[in-house]
């Protein structure tokens, strides 16, 4: 688990998976306020934090997001 591997990781998230799943959120925005979207796209967040992080399914959803360093995805929409 080197530095090198996080870092390009994170560099993968923020430039190319990160992108695509805040297109055109003002568009979709409003169906956001449904509880049912905002753990679909968590849910999203998660399995890529748990790739990032190379931890077991057990870990906590804030656990990993403090881990890997990202703001949730339903702060940042």
């Amino acid at each position: 688990m080197g530095t090198e591997t996080r870092g390009d990781e994170n560099y993968i998230y923020i430039g190319g998976i990160l992108p695509l799943m805040l297109y055109r959120t003002p568009a979709w925005k409003s169906v956001l306020k449904t509880q049912c979207y905002k753990v679909k796209l968590l849910r999203i967040q998660r399995l890529i934090n748990l790739k990032m992080a190379k931890a077991y399914r057990m870990v906590s959803n804030e656990a990993l997001i403090i881990i890997n360093g990202i703001t949730p995805i339903n702060i940042k929409t």
